[in-house]
């Protein structure tokens, strides 16, 4: 299967740091076109957008992996794991604006 071998690149890829960054994103978001239905591509193509600072994108796709979890009687279980890792997202998301938004107003 073309995506689970995608995935499996891309989580290579992201293990050689930043340089690989944006093929690991390209490897993930491309799995996820040709595997709309999996939810863990979803998962694993978050968490690598969240990694890189994209967090807007980053939340979208959890969102849209948690429409077909909903969808997908198998997938089912992953709902769960899914409302957590937005929480999760969420929670990086408002640190970062946080902690950007404390820095300008020291600094100035």
């Amino acid at each position: 299967n073309r995506p689970e071998i995608r995935r499996l690149a891309a989580e290579r890829l992201e293990r050689t740091g930043e340089v690989a960054g944006w093929l690991a994103l390209d490897a993930y978001s491309r799995a996820v076109e040709q595997r709309y239905d999996d939810p863990a591509g979803y998962r694993l193509y978050a968490y690598a957008l969240l990694r890189a600072g994209y967090f807007a994108e980053s939340w979208a796709a959890l969102v849209d992996g948690l429409a077909w979890a909903r969808v997908g009687p198998n997938a089912r279980a992953l709902e769960r794991v899914l409302k957590g890792d937005l929480g999760l997202v969420a929670a990086a998301w408002m640190a970062a604006r946080f902690c950007c938004s404390r820095i300008a107003w020291v600094t100035s």
